[in-house]
């Protein structure tokens, strides 16, 4: 079990505090992944959506601790993966609009 990081008062206190040996505050406990984003992002989107679904979106991105914009991103990416049943001809016909 990892020692508990103290709170502090001012900026001089955090950084006297990271002169010290910080390996009793270390634990995978204290660890989260993350998913780095490496390529650029060269294009943007307007999107108008009503401003319950962005309060939504902002509340689930909150919750995972990211943006809400890297949360729609990664919805977008995640919707556009193939998943087990597609690879196998189970998954959902897509319908081309035209």
């Amino acid at each position: 079990m990892s020692k508990k990081l103290p709170v502090f008062k001012t900026d001089k206190e955090a950084e006297n505090f990271l002169d010290q040996d910080l390996s009793d505050y270390i634990s995978a406990e204290n660890f989260a992944p993350f998913q780095f984003e490496f390529r650029p992002k060269q294009k943007s989107v307007n999107l108008r959506i009503s401003e319950e679904l962005l309060d939504a979106v902002r509340a689930v991105a909150h919750r995972r601790g990211i943006p809400y914009q890297r949360y729609i991103r990664q919805t977008l990416e995640a919707s556009l993966r193939p998943s087990k049943d597609s690879r196998s001809g189970k998954g959902r016909a897509h319908r081309s609009s035209k």
